[in-house]
């Protein structure tokens, strides 16, 4: 048996071939994994878009199951899971369960409402900027969007990275199973 050699005069049409399979992946695969599951949610306080004061502590200590989002307003996968969230909110409506959607674009309040307002971006969900970005960093931002389900005990039961279609469907299954536990 030969072994595997790629003749020189071929090299462009592997590239091409490689390149054409990495592009074919869906976007977001979600194949990466920050690891924090399955330990604490870090700890944060922060302000809505809205004006509403949130702390990882008071949303858990009101019974909630807490979604967090990280997304950007330049990321296409990031607008996309923003408009498959916005179809579950009917379904989640009256469920013990808070999603906020943490921007990563480092804007402030006004400037955050003025670019959605600006782009067209509608969120049926709590929408939070992250100026400073030190809630980015607690949770270990790497790629947006990134989400995590931090269960009603604190603990995160689940991690994301990316958007493809059907995602959604996966995350409304988890949160559900969340608020049962």
């Amino acid at each position: 048996m030969r072994p595997f050699a790629v003749h020189p005069c071929n090299i462009g049409r592997y590239f091409l071939l490689l390149t054409a399979v990495f592009l074919a992946l869906p976007s977001g695969a979600g194949f990466c994994k920050v690891g924090l599951l399955g330990t604490a949610a870090p700890g944060f306080t922060a302000k809505s878009v809205a004006g509403e004061d949130l702390s990882r502590d008071t949303l858990l200590s009101e019974g909630n199951v807490v979604v967090i989002t990280f997304w950007g307003m330049r990321c296409a996968a990031c607008i996309e899971e923003m408009g498959a969230l916005n179809g579950l909110a009917p379904r989640l409506a009256g469920k013990k369960v808070r999603i906020l959607e943490f921007n990563t674009d480092g804007l402030n309040a006004k400037e955050l409402a003025e670019a959605m307002k600006e782009n067209g971006v509608v969120s049926r969900f709590t929408v939070v900027p992250d100026p400073d970005f030190k809630v980015m960093e607690a949770y270990k931002l790497e790629a947006a969007p990134l989400t995590y389900i931090i269960g009603k005990d604190g603990v995160i039961a689940y991690e994301h990275i990316g958007f493809k279609p059907g995602d959604e469907t996966e995350l409304e299954r988890l949160i559900d199973k969340a608020i049962a536990q």
